[in-house]
């Protein structure tokens, strides 16, 4: 506590691991010290205040999400414990930091090096299936060229046993010139097939090469997320500030709506004087990570602390 000024810091701590996979779906570890002294006797108000216009939310939608805050925590104690008002006496600012441009920077970067990923992943089955597709195709060649080649050579030797013989009859003769007719036709037919296969590995080979630039470009963007964001940052992800019969809630960071509405639960908790429980999974843990975003609610040590607080 500095200059009569109490607050309650929402830390943020994220360790990033590259890897050729990457993802942010990850756990984060977000810290939370120290607790409010506000006591939840009386209905505690929220209201909209100062939002930074690089967040992409409107007052409607921070609004909303302030609505949801607050059914929450009023289901949980059985009447209006929180509300949102235009007078609200606790407004709720978002403030755009440099660990939030850093983490929208690191979430372009991630998202690309996803895309990436998932274009290599097609670009690599259709090369694949291109690739058997091509092998099929010149297995039946070489066994067909095989094929005519023994049948030529026993045209040869049967040409060679009836001349041995004093040579040919005019049955023969038209035998000959028969099988003559077909081996050319074959061979024909073997050449149209050999010129389309070598059409189709120079068209392998290309699929290849870009696809061997497309992974080069895929690691360099691995490289470059490595360079600038491995390793263990923390940050301020939001607090709750008093001064008298004053008071905030700041938002410095967060991934997504979802992630809004955990802090704003926690730090409205902090306004309705709740201090930190054990349970890993509760809103008012000092950690997130463990926390369901996804369906966001309190945990029993939640609501035995409020029960606590507000002498339920």
């Amino acid at each position: 506590m500095t200059s009569g000024i109490a607050k309650i810091i929402f830390f943020f701590c994220v360790l990033l691991i590259a890897g050729i996979y990457l993802s942010l779906a990850g756990k984060n570890n977000t810290v939370f010290t120290s607790v409010a002294t506000d006591s939840c006797s009386e209905t505690l108000t929220l209201t909209v205040g100062e939002i930074d216009n690089r967040y992409a939310i409107s007052e409607t939608q921070l609004e909303e999400i302030l609505e949801e805050v607050a059914a929450l925590w009023s289901a949980a104690a059985g009447r209006q414990l929180v509300t949102v008002s235009d007078e609200g006496r606790v407004p709720v600012h978002l403030v755009y930091s440099e660990d939030q441009a850093r983490s929208s920077r690191e979430r372009q970067l991630n998202d690309r090096i996803e895309s990436m990923r998932i274009e290599l992943s097609v670009l690599e089955r259709e090369y694949n299936q291109a690739q058997d597709r091509y092998d099929s195709r010149l297995d039946e060649y070489n066994e067909d060229a095989l094929q005519l080649q023994s049948d030529v050579n026993v045209l040869q030797n049967w040409i060679r046993q009836l001349n041995d013989q004093g040579g040919f009859n005019e049955t023969q003769i038209r035998q000959l010139e028969e099988r003559q007719r077909q081996i050319e036709t074959r061979n024909r037919e073997l050449d149209r097939r050999r010129v389309l296969l070598s059409s189709e590995a120079d068209e392998l080979n290309r699929q290849q090469d870009y696809l061997n630039e497309r992974i080069a470009q895929k690691n360099r963007a691995i490289e470059e997320y490595n360079r600038t964001f491995s390793g263990t940052r923390r940050f301020t992800q939001g607090s709750y500030e008093w001064h008298g019969t004053e008071s905030r809630i700041n938002v410095f960071h967060f991934n997504g709506f979802r992630e809004l509405k955990l802090v704003l639960a926690h730090e409205t908790g902090h306004a309705l004087g709740i201090d930190h429980v054990e349970n890993t999974a509760s809103i008012m843990y000092h950690l997130m990570g463990n926390q369901d975003v996804v369906n966001i609610r309190l945990s029993d040590e939640d609501r035995k602390a409020l029960q606590e607080v507000c002498g339920l």
